[in-house]
């Protein structure tokens, strides 16, 4: 046709011309574009979905231990108008929620089967109950899907596999953690939270953080020097009065050795 002929015969395309092709033809027209994935999108988040029924759920040592590794990234989100502390993990497999955070929610809890969830580290949790429709929000954007309740404590909810699996394609900077995907035709990026650093607490603080942490450590390192300054007659504070006035009456005892001890054909011996 763009060069004058006819379709059927190849002869030129004149008026009054007649075909004298009599033979029915069948022809393919393929039209290049944009094709609409969405139903492609459907087909594998379905597959994703079955596919995930069959993996034992995995939940990695970011989660039990509070710390934050190269696979994983903290971000705030909200819950039912609350905000949360999200772990997103491509360590653990599934999602997870904190037991205690469901219940103040007032989320719908479903008894399952008891299903034993496998720690990095060998050790195995059981979790007895789920969450098949827990909607949080990320960015003003409402996501909604399943979670295992357990005792997370460190975190308020777990993103794993299980979700990141519903993105598609996901663009993610671990060393900045920082993370880019499109989900409901809005791009969304998000910015990890910043390690935390070491402070001092007060005494005064303790019993709060005694109350919402699930492990708090202390470690105090002393110059090697030091220990010859200690006295061991000194009376540390916290000894009873009444040990601190039996050190002080063998006071000779406890003192620091000025010279070699006596020969050993001098040395006596009492027993009372």
């Amino acid at each position: 046709m763009a060069k004058g002929l006819c379709y059927f015969c190849d002869q030129p395309l004149e008026r009054g011309h007649k075909c004298g092709n009599k033979e029915k033809q069948l022809f393919l027209v393929e039209v290049m574009g944009e094709v609409d994935g969405k139903e492609e999108v459907d087909k594998d988040v379905g597959e994703a979905e079955n596919e995930m029924e069959n993996i034992v759920p995995q939940i990695s040592l970011n989660v039990m231990s509070g710390s934050v590794g190269f696979q994983a990234m903290r971000v705030n989100g909200h819950a039912r108008k609350k905000q949360i502390h999200i772990l997103i993990d491509s360590g653990s497999t599934h999602n997870f929620l904190d037991e205690n955070l469901a219940k103040k929610l007032g989320c719908k809890l479903e008894t399952m089967t008891a299903q034993s969830v496998t720690i990095v580290n060998g050790n195995r949790m059981q979790c007895h109950y789920a969450c098949r429709e827990f909607k949080w929000t990320l960015h003003s954007t409402e996501f909604q899907y399943e979670v295992y309740l357990l005792p997370l404590g460190a975190c308020d909810l777990v993103l794993g596999v299980q979700w990141l699996s519903t993105l598609g394609t996901i663009k993610w900077n671990f060393s900045q953690m920082r993370m880019k995907f499109t989900y409901a035709t809005r791009l969304h990026k998000l910015r990890g939270m910043n390690k935390g650093v070491a402070q001092l607490m007060s005494q005064e603080n303790l019993p709060k953080a005694l109350q919402t942490t699930t492990q708090l450590f202390m470690l105090q390192c002393t110059l090697e020097e030091s220990f010859s300054l200690l006295s061991l007659t000194a009376a540390p504070s916290g000894i009873p009065q009444q040990m601190q006035m039996l050190l002080d009456s063998f006071e000779d005892i406890f003192k620091e050795p000025t010279g070699l001890p006596p020969p050993e054909d001098t040395l006596t011996i009492g027993f009372v």
